[in-house]
């Protein structure tokens, strides 16, 4: 998920309810996310932090000094990916209401 907020855009807001979201209907033990920050303001950085508070595991943090754009971003999450295993592209501004919905989409 690559994120970009800023005071000007005020999207924080849209990036805590996808964060809260995705806490609520992902299997942190099954699935990963990866978060790419693309120097997003003050608000989001502590909003990805305190996410990282309840929702550690297999959560991983890539913080760009610029941004890079979407495009970029995506890629350089990518390049973690393992053998075998599904990437779903996220943006900061979705919220999901069904659990489950990753294997869903693995079917």
């Amino acid at each position: 998920m690559a994120v970009y907020d800023t005071k000007e855009n005020g999207r924080s807001k849209y990036t805590k309810r996808t964060l809260e979201s995705l806490h609520e209907t992902v299997d942190f033990e099954n699935h990963r996310l990866i978060i790419i920050d693309n120097n997003s303001c003050k608000e989001t950085k502590n909003i990805i932090s305190e996410f990282l508070t309840y929702a550690n595991k297999n959560v991983d943090v890539i913080t760009n000094t610029e941004n890079v754009g979407t495009a970029k971003a995506i890629n350089q999450a990518w390049a973690y990916r393992k053998p075998n295993e599904t990437v779903i592209k996220m943006d900061n501004d979705v919220v999901i209401n069904n659990y489950g919905w990753v294997e869903e989409m693995e079917l």
